[in-house]
């Protein structure tokens, strides 16, 4: 089996880190999607043999920038780190920087060699000690929207917990009620999760919360898998948005005005119960990018089909808050 996901790090002071973070990721996606040099090589195993046939499957690299990654040693022809990095780069592999402790910032495209200037473009996660499981917990999140399939079960355990709260996500929803939902259709409808929806999410848990009060979701079912993707949400005037779009403009020198939502799952069905939807969520530009911010959504459809209740999980918030869909017809 090819492994999916790989860590590329300085030894120097980057090997204990990426040794602790290659043991998280083992035991939620399993030891064969995820290769670390020192662990993962066989006795006379040419380590860069082996890491080029990773690299040529495509996977996904995790960069740990430490404060070593950086410097003199970076510009040599023969450089581990620049070898594996290029090699991803050109391989059109995902590449994800994960910014350590004692790092600050993603370095500028002219801090890197020529055919690293690509990174300064990608978007980064932060790795600290201090600050570890929540950092692990949201990189997890990410991977999963790549698609890499989760082996540890949670996923499973995390329905039956959210179902459990479906009822208190039933009653007023921030005073809604009633009246929000008249527009959603007529008393009885399809027992399908396809279709166009309204979300509408509960108030923010802290300031990282966006403000999500008409989402337009158009949801696709294909068997059991689920594609999910919304209309452009205006972040103008958001809050939790502004410093992320004043970065962008600095950044790109374009405005970041509206992101859009796009995701994959299953739908569930437990015995006796309505169907469910199960997404792994990505916040992306309308134009299409790599995620900008990575989430969950867990939803069950009513007895009438008109509407869905449940969770939402953005791991930029690390909070979760109760939504509702009501269906619309177009």
């Amino acid at each position: 089996m090819t492994p999916r996901i790989f860590i590329s790090y300085r030894t120097s002071d980057g090997a204990d880190k990426a040794t602790a973070l290659a043991r998280e990721l083992n035991v939620v996606f399993g030891e064969q999607q995820v290769f670390l040099d020192k662990e993962d090589l066989t006795a006379g195993q040419r380590w860069r043999d082996a890491i080029g046939a990773a690299i040529g499957g495509k996977p996904i690299l995790l960069l740990l920038i430490t404060p070593h990654v950086l410097g003199e040693r970076l510009n040599a022809a023969d450089d581990p780190v620049r070898h594996e990095v290029a090699s991803a780069l050109a391989s059109g592999a995902d590449v994800i920087p994960l910014l350590a402790d004692g790092v600050d910032r993603l370095p500028a495209a002219h801090e890197w060699p020529a055919e690293m200037h690509p990174l300064a473009e990608r978007t980064w996660r932060r790795l600290r000690a201090y600050d570890w499981r929540a950092d692990v917990d949201r990189l997890v999140a990410d991977l999963v929207a790549l698609g890499v399939p989760r082996t540890d079960g949670v996923p499973q355990q995390r329905r039956r917990a959210l179902r459990l709260m479906l009822v208190a996500a039933a009653v007023g929803l921030v005073g809604g009620g009633v009246t929000w939902w008249q527009h959603g259709g007529s008393a009885t409808g399809p027992a399908t999760v396809s279709g166009n929806w309204r979300l509408r999410v509960a108030a923010p848990a802290n300031e990282a919360g966006s403000r999500l009060e008409a989402v337009q979701l158009h949801v696709t079912l294909l068997g059991e898998d689920v594609k999910l993707h919304s209309e452009p949400i205006d972040i103008t005037g958001d809050p939790a948005w502004s410093g992320f779009a004043q970065q962008w403009h600095e950044r790109f020198g374009s405005k970041l005005e509206q992101v859009v939502w796009r995701g994959s799952g299953r739908s569930v069905r437990e015995p006796g119960a309505m169907p469910a939807i199960d997404i792994q969520l990505r916040v992306e530009t309308p134009a299409g990018s790599e995620p900008i911010e990575t989430g969950a959504l867990f939803a069950e459809l009513s007895s009438d089909g008109q509407r869905m209740s449940g969770r939402l999980w953005m791991n930029g918030e690390q909070a979760e808050r109760v939504l509702e869909m009501a269906r619309e017809s177009r």
